[in-house]
This record gives C-alpha cells, sequence and structure tokens, in this order.
C-alpha cells in the first residue's frame, strides 16, 4: 500500500512512470514494486483512480488461514461430529437390526469436515466402515443418480407460482416413488463403488 501511495503521489505531481520507477528502485531497492506494476498503478492513477485498494475479484476467495477462521472451521468439525453421534443414536433407535456398526457402511465426500482426524476417529472408535469416495464423484450420491431425475422427470413442463407450491408438488413427487426404488438406489450405489473410476 505505502508503495501505491508513493506511485499516485508522484502521478499527482506530474512525474512519468519511469521517474516515478527509479525513484522507487533507489528508495525500495530489491523491494521495489516490479516496473510493470509501478506503471499499470500509474496509469489508474492518472486515470483518476483514488483509492489503493485491490478491486474486488470474482471467483472462489483466496483461503485465508487467520485464527479466526481456523477457530470457525474447529466449531464446523465439533458441530459435525455431534451431527454424526446423533445420526449413530438414531440408527440404532429406529433401525434396531442396524445397532451392530458392522452391518451398515457410511458414504463420505471428501468434504474437510469428513476427513478430519477427529471425524475419523470417532467412526474408527464406533466402529462405522467408511466407503472411499472419489474426489467431486456425483455418479456417487443416491440422490444425483436415482432420486433427483426422477423427481426431474415428474417435476418437467411445470410451472408454478410459488415457492410453496414448488414445494408441495416435489413433496407429492418424491412421495411417490416406491420405497423398493429407493432400495435399488442404495443397491446400485454398491455396485457403482465397486467399478474402476478411470
Amino acid at each position: 500500500m505505502e508503495q501505491r501511495a508513493v506511485i499516485k503521489f508522484n502521478a499527482k505531481l506530474g512525474k512519468s512512470a519511469s521517474e516515478t520507477f527509479r525513484s522507487m528502485q533507489q528508495v525500495y531497492g530489491s523491494q521495489c514494486l516490479g516496473r510493470t506494476a509501478v506503471f499499470e498503478w500509474h496509469k489508474r492513477f492518472l486515470e483518476g483512480r483514488e483509492t489503493l485498494e485491490d478491486d474486488k475479484k470474482s471467483g472462489r476467495p483466496i483461503l485465508v488461514r487467520t485464527p479466526e477462521m481456523i477457530e470457525k472451521v474447529r466449531d464446523f468439525v465439533a458441530y459435525y461430529l455431534e451431527v454424526l453421534k446423533r445420526l449413530m443414536g438414531r440408527i440404532h433407535r429406529i433401525r434396531p437390526k442396524y445397532r451392530d456398526p458392522e452391518d451398515w457402511s457410511l458414504l463420505h465426500d471428501n468434504a474437510p469436515s469428513h476427513t478430519s482426524l477427529i471425524v475419523r476417529q470417532c467412526l474408527t472408535r464406533n466402529r462405522v466402515s467408511v466407503l472411499n469416495h472419489p474426489p467431486y464423484s456425483l455418479d456417487l450420491a443416491p440422490c444425483d443418480f436415482s432420486l433427483f431425475p426422477k423427481l426431474k422427470l415428474k417435476l418437467k413442463g411445470r410451472f408454478f407460482d410459488d415457492i410453496p407450491t414448488i414445494q408441495s408438488a416435489s413433496t407429492q413427487a418424491l412421495e411417490a416413488i416406491p420405497q423398493t426404488e429407493l432400495e435399488h438406489a442404495f443397491e446400485s450405489l454398491l455396485n457403482r463403488c465397486n467399478k474402476p473410476v478411470y
């Protein structure tokens, strides 16, 4: 920021970009901005730019590793751990035949919260087997390869006036899918897991 302020100051004084760059090299030495950067910023200030800050960039934000961000991630992992514990408790209550963790498997994608050490330790401690999930493989999510296409088929070509109508139509379409279809989706999931990924 300091060097940008110097460039702005020199541009306002009417000095050329070359003069500005030479004087900055004398002052900052090896820490001086590159020639291209000095010339670009000089041009921006001549064209009326006032701010020294970078322009906001579109796209994915840069990963920030600040103490606050690290704490947020830790909080989320702790929250997710509680979700897993509630899930296992609910499975034991609702599906007693799956009381033994070796009778069922959990499909996790590769999200950081799912692969964190504390989550893996919890799953290991509770003897929950986890199916390996290739990165970004939507064909292994039962909703993506089985449920959503059926839902889209039922809703295709229909128009809705508001969100509650969409929700109602979606709920009816989902409830119309037979239980056997869902069971078939999970059986085909196991087949997909055994196929090689190219």
